[in-house]
């Protein structure tokens, strides 16, 4: 482990520093509200991703926390116990590694790097072994003389990574840096990213769209709706415990079959499928609608019991890991259903599906009032 590494990690193990937001809201000039007032703890060391569609709050409140955005008037930030509400972002001890690189073209990748140190006044023989230990640390030794537009936009990614991190940040801030890589090359450093944070035990906090990314990456996972906050949870408690509509549909595919509650059961067209034990029962005759994951529906040729639903493959799509399979059971929407890839299913076959219990996120009264998920 390189000296860099070693040292911000023993830093991170005596007490990474704790962020809080109290009561921030941001009103540009047109009078438009960016973001509702909103408490948020980022407990040491941890990775908090923030997520959400375009215009939800997450890229002015990761700009809030930096400095380059201030809060409304009430609103609090905190490092630690120190308040950094009115400080701008180079007094605050962040890094930040934007979508753009942000990456300066004149100069060579260690002279990037070594940018920031520069301005501090760090002697030159310290920034070369600095520069050293970074390239290192996002593998890409022998990169210090090679110009910018040399670089692979992986590489790219990395060398303004590794500028972030030359200052030893209290807090590492990622707008959406890997949105602007193919699809492999954003899977591979993402992997890397995840594990470097992990090492560095630095506190961060990761804006993205990509659900992907943010279950990956997330030690908990900030979801974000119309400057609100919609959910706060680890991925598994966002992905299996929705705490609303939002964000049962904005997480992966979610389906939903309606029909009237008999005897535990739904009824629906297509036939009919065991309810969850709930905490609030609903009525016999309610009618109801269940939600659940396209992986969790279980395929089967129709048997004629009268259990489960019984419905027909609109299409077919073959995705190497998986067969995703679009199944008319005579609602509004199709079920979605992630099958085994080595499994053949075609388009007009009639299959039957089955979902247990345990697997459906969530049954609401119909119509829906978008206010939560019962358990």
């Amino acid at each position: 482990m390189s000296a860099l590494v070693s040292n911000t990690v023993s830093k991170a193990d005596s007490g990474s520093v704790s962020i809080k937001l109290i009561q921030c809201s941001k009103t540009f000039g047109n009078g438009a509200p960016a973001l509702e007032p909103i408490d948020l703890e980022v407990h040491p060391g941890e990775t908090l991703v923030l997520l959400g569609p375009s215009g939800c709050g997450k890229t002015t409140t990761l700009r809030m926390i930096a400095g380059l955005e201030f809060p409304d008037a009430g609103g609090r930030i905190l490092f630690g116990d120190e308040d950094v509400t009115d400080l701008p972002i180079e007094r605050r001890g962040v890094g930040m590694v934007f979508q753009s690189y942000a990456l300066f073209p004149n100069m060579t990748v260690g002279e990037n790097i070594a940018y920031g140190l520069r301005i501090r006044g760090i002697a030159a023989a310290e920034r070369l072994t600095r520069i050293d230990d970074l390239l290192e640390l996002v593998q890409l030794q022998g990169f210090a003389q090679r110009r910018i537009d040399q670089l692979s936009g992986g590489q790219k990614q990395r060398v303004a990574l590794a500028r972030a991190l030359a200052v030893e940040p209290r807090v590492l801030l990622l707008d959406e840096p890997l949105t602007a890589l193919d699809a492999k090359l954003r899977e591979s450093l993402r992997a890397d990213l995840n594990s470097l944070l992990r090492k560095l035990g630095i506190t961060a906090i990761y804006v993205t769209h990509d659900q992907g990314e943010a279950m990956a990456l997330g030690d908990r996972i900030v979801v974000m709706e119309r400057g609100r906050i919609a959910q706060i949870g680890s991925p598994q408690e966002i992905y299996y415990q929705p705490a609303n509509l939002f964000v049962a549909d904005f997480i992966g595919n979610m389906n939903r079959i309606s029909g009237a509650v008999q005897d535990g059961q739904l009824q629906t067209v297509a036939g009919t499928l065991a309810l969850p034990e709930q905490q609030t029962p609903l009525q016999h005759g309610a009618q109801a609608t269940a939600m659940f994951r396209p992986e969790d529906v279980q395929l089967a040729v129709p048997d004629g019991s009268g259990e489960g639903l019984d419905g027909c493959i609109m299409s077919s799509f073959f995705m190497g890991d998986r067969t995703r399979l679009m199944i008319d059971v005579g609602q509004a929407l199709p079920i979605i259903v992630d099958a085994s890839g080595r499994v053949s299913w075609h388009a007009g076959e009639r299959v039957n599906l089955r979902i247990a219990p345990q697997a459906m996120l969530g049954v609401l009264p119909s119509p829906t009032d978008n206010q939560g998920v019962p358990s």
